[in-house]
């Protein structure tokens, strides 16, 4: 009895020690740290700071983004107690244990929450034993089990990003309204789900998703017929076929979008996008889009980008970025509407040397500039290129399109697939008010078009002249005589400026280029021998 009393006053000693030696350092702690700028700091802008937190690699325990304010609320009690009282740190839900799930719903008191749901984590949560047994819900998909643990915070639900998922399992988890959705984003998702067999439009949020602006949907063709294609900003589909709809019903899509300022459509199929269907011209006049400022239209028949151009009035300021697939140069249409050309200062032809049977068109308004203008053509069968065929749809370049301020044209990469004589000619043609030319890795009968005869002053304000890479330069002189400034007054054109790079070896010690350079300014560069 009496050693029972001793052994408990021994250990009363020791919490009365340790509880004041801990008192001691922590004021001692406290001391310190108020001599630490980011200590004095008040609340209000930790919470800021905090907002930026993102994961360290040398914590392999929380690595993710997501769990930054666990990691916060561990350096410091007051740290914790600014993270705590910080909601906005814990409105991002991925797939977590529950316990720590409902932490994260609880702290985030009623600010909007943003969901993320990852196929491979979510397969990890059901195995793991988190998630309820599959035998009590045998109808119900993993997603749907998830997201029912989820559905009570529903109404702040703001974005929302899935990924891997199946479509069709899509469909079942979200058959309940979400009134504060902006942001959906369901990436890779499956092919289980068609347009055909989306049991209804409604089915999906129960057709509500009243605030939602932002929609992305890769390989997620839900019925363009339903409510959520409606008030958007941004409308990305990519890998989705459309077996009941058509592209008139995507304009009608368009036109419920009436505030549209992005739209991304990729290796998207319609039924009936056809030539035939497409080239009958519409009496309705075009929708317009006054917000519109990005378009991408990728890896569909030519047919579907052109339609979609000529049905709507996009602002000049618009970036326009096509690439069409055709199976052969009868299948290429150039659309009669590019909304930006009009800004458009320089302009770059060529064959992609990445893809064969390939031709970009490019247009800035600058050289040193992004693009604001792309139009890629690709081939299906390179076989096409092996005989006399060539991409005629350059010859309607210019017609119809006001490259009124087309300052720099430049043609490139056309060696091995190279576009006729003829062709260059009217394109050239088509384009009067270019200064300056850049040939680069092109035939050297392009030079023979530009002398200026009798009959023919193609670029006739052509002021520089630049050639890289042109196997010949027999015509050269010829072309240069007949466009360098006459002080004599007789007929010739204005070129000031000629530039040669990469010129064959056997051209360095001609006599040709002491005579260019009586005639206009010369600059010459880089030599070699050419197999």
């Amino acid at each position: 009895m009496e050693y029972a009393l001793l052994m408990s006053a021994r250990q009363l000693a020791f919490d009365s020690i340790r509880s004041c030696t801990a008192r001691m350092i922590s004021a001692l702690n406290n001391r310190r740290n108020q001599k630490a700028s980011v200590y004095r700091l008040p609340p209000e802008v930790l919470m800021i700071i905090f907002q930026f937190t993102e994961c360290s690699s040398a914590n392999p325990l929380r690595p993710l983004r997501k769990r930054a304010p666990l990691n916060v609320a561990a350096v410091s009690r007051r740290w914790r107690q600014v993270v705590l009282n910080t909601p906005g740190l814990w409105t991002r839900i991925d797939i977590m244990m529950p316990w720590l799930t409902q932490n994260f719903l609880e702290r985030s008191k009623e600010a909007p929450l943003t969901i993320e749901v990852n196929a491979e984590e979510l397969n990890a949560w059901a195995s793991s034993g988190d998630g309820e047994n599959e035998e009590t819900h045998p109808a119900q998909s993993r997603l749907s089990r998830y997201i029912d643990f989820l559905k009570l915070t529903a109404p702040r639900w703001i974005s929302m990003e899935l990924r891997g998922v199946l479509a069709f399992d899509v469909v079942q988890a979200f058959s309940f309204p979400l009134p504060h959705l902006e942001v959906l984003r369901i990436i890779k998702g499956g092919d289980t789900l068609t347009s055909e067999s989306y049991p209804l439009p409604n089915a999906l949020f129960r057709g509500s998703a009243p605030c939602l602006r932002d929609l992305h949907l890769n390989a997620t063709p839900i019925s363009l017929k339903s409510p959520i294609f409606a008030g958007l900003t941004s409308l990305h589909l990519e890998k989705n076929t459309y077996h009941t709809c058509t592209i008139g019903r995507f304009i009608r899509v368009l036109a419920a979008c009436p505030d549209l300022e992005d739209l991304v459509l990729i290796s998207t199929r319609f039924t009936q996008s056809n030539p035939a269907h497409s080239s009958t011209p519409s009496t309705s006049p075009p929708l317009v889009l006054p917000h519109l400022q990005h378009i991408v239209l990728r890896g569909m028949a030519a047919c579907v980008p052109k339609s979609i151009l000529d049905s709507t009035s996009v602002p000049s300021s618009a970036v326009l970025d096509i690439d069409t697939l055709i199976s052969s140069w009868d299948d290429a249409a150039m659309p009669a509407n590019l909304p930006n050309a009009s800004r458009v200062r320089s302009l770059s032809i060529g064959a992609d040397r990445e893809i064969e049977g390939s031709y970009r068109i490019a247009g800035k308004v600058s050289e040193g500039s992004a693009a604001i203008l792309k139009v890629g053509y690709t081939v299906g069968s390179p076989l096409f290129f092996m005989g006399a065929r060539v991409p005629n749809v350059l010859r309607h370049l210019g017609r119809g399109h006001s490259f009124s301020s087309l300052e720099s044209l430049m043609f490139t990469g056309l060696e091995r697939t190279p576009v006729d004589v003829s062709i260059f000619a009217e394109v050239v043609g088509n384009l009067p008010s270019i200064t300056t030319l850049v040939l680069q890795s092109c035939p050297s009968s392009y030079l023979d078009a530009l002398v200026i005869s009798s009959r023919y002053n193609l670029c006739p304000g052509l002021r520089t002249l630049r050639l890289v890479r042109i196997p010949a330069y027999d015509s050269l002189l010829r072309l240069v005589e007949s466009r360098a400034r006459n002080h004599e007054g007789d007929a010739g054109g204005c070129l000031d400026a000629l530039e040669v790079m990469d010129y064959r070896r056997d051209y360095v010690h001609t006599p040709m280029f002491t005579e260019l350079e009586r005639l206009v300014a010369l600059k010459r560069t880089g030599f070699f021998t050419w197999d």
